[in-house]
């Protein structure tokens, strides 16, 4: 299966990530995000995935030491041989751990020539049998199935429900989890509650938590117990006449004489965690585009289209309609909140139950029924973390607009994730020949930077899916995967910046919109210090609506242009307090505006 399982302290995941995102840029499957799996539940989980991996790399730190869970990884790693481990602090390792040889990690920044990532990668090589090459492509092939399978098996697991479970082995019927999710499912059934079921059929499993709380041990039998023995009733009367006085008290307390409030009313049905719901409905969606797609495909090459064609031509009729169907979505989401109350949101989630704003819908429904149910309240002058009411209503309408460029950037970064996988198939159609594909190594922009060129190739120029990986000049190691048009970039794609002369701002990746082979549109970028940016771009610059956040927790909302903060805004500091807002010009604040 994979190459390699990072295991890591929740408190490191900045490292763990800008890890994980290096190793697959040198052509490496990694897993690494199982956050969600966290818990003794997931003990088994974790355990599998460990079993699939060539190699598991363990980040100790000061934090991580102190888990169990990492240790426990740590020692099961051993156990196979499978155990790489790197230090990222000043940390003495855990007791039992000290003789092993461990990769020294605690200056690393994300640079490819670090001394420390060169020892890691050498014994990377030694324990997958890979070679670590700058700019090779991560997945292809059938590592894109397994990608896809690992990504469902972790929502299946997140869902914890029999529905979940059952659609991961109605897609993956022999995957290499299946055997473990069938006996999931098996256990579930065991221990599921029952239900009447109609005229007289058999009781039906309805879906329940797999794991029910313990119950509590049972006394030791009576004959084990030691006699107890006789005292004085005094010490009862005691406890009883406290008992009265007490109660007494409360009772003058609570006055049911008085008028009394009525309760607040509950502010939501259901008192679980939807997101794993909002997650799995998602999955689902996906699933469902991606048959459409295979069905639209054929009913082309049906009607004489070349498979190349008709591929293309059923990509771009469902990228449209996903695209009208966000715009549906933000549409409907924009009259929810025009109307601010319950049954506004209430109308927005029957419409869109897993859509791009659902989670804010429900936070927003449970605020208006609190607030509806709620006696009087005295304000506090402290407001809640990230409160936009505390804000000037142009500085307000500014962070509006740019939360909302976020989350267009994140459904473009998804879509570009997704061209990328397509873009890694059609660069090895290419390499192997195959006819609407090409390989070439042409210059790019100065002579010195060579590029080679594995892409779909129509009307005489690259249009379709294609891989375009810099071999030499000041960009050396920058890969971009995704769509082209006319022989430009265009459309959607992930571009992987290397740590070359041309990346002075240390750039990890883009994933988002793109045209005239410039970024334009809206995409996330993330940077090797942790920072990303969620929002506009133009001509390859920070431009437009958006939000940057920084390593440390603070961030920064509203208008961009050139790169820099221009224009209304907000900068918070980690906790969710106003540091600076209003009218900024070149990352200066030039006008304060208070509410």
């Amino acid at each position: 299966m994979a190459d390699i399982f990072i295991s890591y302290k929740r408190e490191d995941r900045q490292v763990a990530e800008r890890l994980s995102i290096s190793l697959e840029q040198l052509g490496f499957n990694v897993w690494w995000d199982f956050q969600i799996l966290s818990g003794q539940q997931f003990r088994r989980v974790i355990e599998k995935v460990i079993d699939q991996c060539a190699v598991a790399v363990v980040l100790w730190s000061e934090l991580a030491r102190e888990s169990t869970f990492v240790i426990d990884e740590a020692s099961y790693a051993r156990e196979q041989n499978k155990l790489c481990p790197a230090r990222i602090d000043d940390c003495r390792l855990p007791m039992g751990f000290g003789g092993d040889h461990v990769v020294d990690l605690r200056a690393w920044d994300g640079q490819m020539n670090h001394e420390g990532l060169q020892d890691l990668l050498r014994a990377l090589e030694a324990k997958t049998g890979k070679a670590p090459r700058l700019g090779a492509r991560a997945r292809e092939g059938d590592d894109v199935a397994r990608f896809a399978e690992m990504e469902a098996f972790k929502a299946a697991q997140a869902a914890e429900n029999l529905s979940a479970l059952r659609a991961f082995l109605r897609d993956y019927p022999k995957g290499a989890f299946s055997a473990f999710v069938k006996a999931q499912v098996e256990e579930l059934h065991a221990h599921a509650p029952k239900v009447a079921a109609p005229a007289g059929g058999p009781p039906l499993a309805v879906d329940a938590p797999r794991h029910a709380p313990p119950l509590p041990p049972a006394p030791p039998p009576r004959y084990l117990q030691a006699p107890q023995p006789k005292r004085p009733p005094w010490p009862a009367l005691a406890v009883g006449g406290a008992l009265a006085i007490a109660v007494l008290a409360l009772v003058v307390a609570l006055r049911p004489w008085a008028p009394q409030q009525p309760p607040p009313a509950p502010i939501d049905e259901q008192a679980r965690d939807v997101d794993a719901e909002i997650e799995a409905a998602r999955l689902e969606e996906r699933e469902r585009a991606k048959q459409e797609i295979a069905t639209r495909e054929r009913q082309l090459r049906e009607q004489g289209e070349s498979a190349e064609a008709a591929r293309r031509q059923a990509e771009q009729e469902a990228a449209r309609r996903q695209g009208e169907q966000e715009q549906a979505d933000r549409n409907a989401w924009g009259a929810a909140q025009r109307a601010n109350s319950v049954a506004g949101y209430e109308r927005y989630l029957s419409a869109y139950p897993s859509g791009l704003y659902s989670a804010d819908a429900r936070t927003a429904r449970q605020r208006l029924a609190a607030a509806a149910s709620a006696p009087p309240q005295v304000v506090t002058a402290t407001p809640a973390a990230y409160d936009l009411a505390q804000l000037h209503p142009d500085v307000r309408r500014a962070v509006e607009q740019a939360r909302d460029a976020e989350r267009r950037a994140n459904a473009a970064a998804a879509r570009a994730r997704q061209a990328a996988a397509s873009a890694q198939d059609a660069a090895r159609r290419a390499r192997n020949g195959e006819a609407g594909y090409r390989a070439e190594t042409l210059t790019w922009g100065e002579p010195s930077n060579t590029g080679r060129y594995e892409t779909a190739f129509a009307n005489g120029a690259r249009n379709g899916y294609g891989v375009r990986t810099l071999t030499a000049g000041s960009a050396v190691g920058d890969v971009y995967a995704g769509q082209w048009s006319g022989g430009t970039i265009a459309g959607v794609g992930v571009f992987s910046f290397a740590q070359n002369p041309n990346n002075s701002a240390n750039a990890l990746r883009y994933e988002g919109e793109w045209a005239n082979g410039l970024r334009n549109g809206v995409g996330v970028g993330h940077w090797s210090d942790g920072g990303r940016y969620a929002g506009g771009y133009r001509e390859d610059l920070k431009t437009g609506p958006g939000v940057f956040y920084f390593a440390d927790g603070r961030r920064h909302e509203g208008e961009f242009a050139s790169g820099q903060y221009n224009g209304a805004g907000v900068f918070w500091d980690a906790q969710g307090r106003v540091v600076q807002a209003g009218a900024w010009s070149n990352n200066t604040l030039s006008q304060a505006l208070s509410r």
